[in-house]
């Protein structure tokens, strides 16, 4: 199926388009709060507003009513983050958030540990040798 809106918006269940962005301040090379617009006619869009966190490359994918998922790489915290979040209107409220993969923070700096859940678990990574 196409998306309506590639790697901008997602289409919600009611006909709403959900936005969100990176937002970066060009002068410091700082991330803000990731922002989020919504429209309700294809046209114009709401004032950005935030949605709570703190992420790169968010992605949306609409689930039942009015709820949201969003995946995005953390600014704050190592990883790849998923929020659950509800959008009434306008008003962006997050539900749940968590950490889908904690990045580099989960694995050692050199080789790599035979404990680890990873390995337990049979998952094969090639050794670091930095």
């Amino acid at each position: 199926e196409d998306e309506p809106f590639p790697g901008v918006g997602r289409l919600m269940a009611d006909g709403r388009i959900v936005a969100v962005a990176w937002a970066l301040d060009n002068a410091t090379g700082k991330a803000g709060p990731t922002p989020f617009r919504v429209s309700s006619d294809g046209h114009s869009f709401t004032p950005p507003a935030p949605t709570g966190f703190l992420g790169q490359t968010a992605k949306l994918l609409p689930l039942d009513g009015d709820r949201l998922l969003c995946l995005y790489r953390r600014v704050d915290e190592a990883g790849l983050w998923a929020t659950l979040a509800e959008l009434k209107g306008d008003q962006w409220t997050n539900l749940e958030s968590i950490p889908v993969w904690r990045g580099a923070a989960m694995w050692p700096k050199r080789g790599w540990n035979e404990d680890s859940p990873a390995n337990r678990a049979g998952t094969r990574r090639r050794r670091i040798d930095a």
